[in-house]
């Protein structure tokens, strides 16, 4: 028989039910495989920041891949870009506290680098060969701890140029600017010691971290950095017994105030002058424990300093469980002092510097 294993049509037809019989459970495996992948694509979705609290700001970016629409949207070219909107605390969709200031398509200065700011900072298309400064309020760990994260990718960039870090003067409880550089990727003191060679005067990486200590009597009319039409300002604050800095960033006349984390306390030395764009941390609701009051601003105190600088836009950012919900009533008591632009950070929401 030349095919002796061939079936009688009768056999055939039995194994056709058990072909098909057997198609039916795999068919509905793809198809449920299929239905899953498109429900977790729509819960990625989901999981993208949230639009703002309030309707999408004149200032604020929807296409900032589109320099013609970012050139109508902001004459400047200035932008500040919020990497970080929250606190310490685990919130979905916030990254601790980050953000970039952005000078015509070049993110320029990094403003503390807190935990998730260095996804947001890829999310955002940022280069750090772009950067001229790291800036940064004071060393809690929501403010610093993607430092090392940002330096270990940098190995695998293209930067070649020295980049300055500047942040506050040291106590017992935080350690200024040079020694947390030191601990972090010093050769001999580094956590990251093999990361050194970004730190140490050897041969090795293509560009070092220049860290600068700002000290805890710096003039609010002394910049502390110059270069590339821009004029950099620190003054210190009160944040409860840690050492901290407000920042004030000046180019052609348009003008970013920093508060950091801040009772309020040593800020209107760098609002007293115009300030387009008054970027405030609001970590705690109007009714905070005394604890809480020793560390933050509370809304009403917003209002007052934002009565001072008169800015055209107030963005509040560093936003916890405490201040979340209750945009209302915060808006309410700023606008007892302050009536003006009003807006609530998301992550990766980009602001003009008008």
């Amino acid at each position: 028989m030349p095919f002796p294993n061939r079936p009688t049509p009768r056999r055939r037809t039995g194994q056709l039910f058990r072909l098909t019989t057997g198609l039916i459970p795999l068919a509905l495996f793809f198809a449920l495989t299929a239905c899953a992948a498109h429900t977790s694509t729509s819960r990625g979705n989901k999981s993208t920041p949230p639009a703002p609290t309030q309707a999408q700001p004149a200032t604020q970016a929807t296409t900032p891949s589109a320099p013609e629409s970012e050139a109508k949207q902001c004459p400047s070219g200035l932008w500040l870009q919020v990497l970080g909107s929250g606190g310490p605390e685990l919130t979905p969709d916030r990254a601790s506290s980050s953000y970039l200031v952005w000078d015509h398509g070049q993110a320029v200065f990094l403003l503390d680098s807190g935990g998730g700011s260095f996804l947001r900072f890829a999310q955002a298309k940022a280069q750090w060969r772009d950067l001229k400064a790291l800036l940064f309020s004071h060393f809690h760990a929501d403010h610093s701890v993607d430092l090392t994260a940002f330096i270990k990718a940098s190995w695998f960039g293209q930067r070649h140029q020295d980049l300055p870090l500047l942040g506050p003067w040291g106590n017992r409880l935080t350690p200024d600017a040079n020694e947390f550089v030191a601990r972090n990727i010093g050769k001999d003191t580094g956590a990251w010691a093999y990361l050194s060679d970004f730190y140490d005067d050897k041969p090795g990486a293509s560009y070092r971290i220049r860290p600068h200590t700002v000290p805890a009597n710096q003039s609010a009319d002394s910049p502390v950095y110059q270069g590339n039409g821009w004029r950099v300002y620190a003054h210190r604050v009160t944040h409860g017994p840690l050492p901290a800095l407000a920042w004030r960033l000046e180019k052609n006349g348009h003008v970013l105030v920093y508060s950091g984390d801040t009772t309020g306390e040593g800020l209107a030395p760098l609002l007293r002058k115009p300030v387009h764009l008054f970027l405030a941390h609001n970590a705690i609701p109007q009714n905070a424990g005394a604890t809480a009051r020793a560390l933050h601003m509370t809304p009403r105190q917003i209002g007052q300093l934002a009565a001072i600088a008169q800015p055209q836009t107030l963005v509040l950012s560093h936003r916890m469980h405490r201040s979340l919900e209750q945009e209302d009533q915060t808006a309410r008591l700023i606008a007892q002092h302050w009536s003006g632009t009003l807006r609530f950070a998301n992550d990766l929401d980009r602001f003009c510097i008008p």
